[in-house]
């Protein structure tokens, strides 16, 4: 068993959607081109193996995620949009659990 937190920086660059410039700003996409966003993601791993199989391990994971895209000091009054519409939230990925096999054809009993 390891615990692997992990400190990312994301930062998006050219940003293509279809979505109008009002539509950009209520989902957050204005201030997302203009900011560097922090996440930490913490992941649990776990491998076990077999009983006289020293080649194959059976792992699995446990990985979490803060939500990158979350403010409340959004002004859009200046690009035609309602003051009212100052916070967004982007929802992200904020758990995935993975399971796989590990294969090491040079470990032989």
């Amino acid at each position: 068993m390891s615990v692997a937190p992990r400190f990312s920086l994301l930062r998006l660059n050219n940003i293509k959607t279809s979505y109008t410039e009002a539509e950009e700003i209520t989902l957050g996409y204005r201030d997302a081109r203009e900011h560097t966003f922090g996440l930490f993601e913490p992941s649990v791993l776990l491998q076990t193996g077999f009983k006289n199989n020293d080649w194959l391990k059976l792992d699995f994971g446990l990985n979490f995620s803060t939500d990158p895209f979350t403010t409340s000091k959004s002004d859009n009054s200046e690009y035609g949009v309602p003051a009212e519409t100052k916070t967004y939230n982007v929802q992200s990925r904020n758990f995935l659990l993975s399971v796989g096999l590990s294969v090491y054809p040079g470990r032989r009993k």
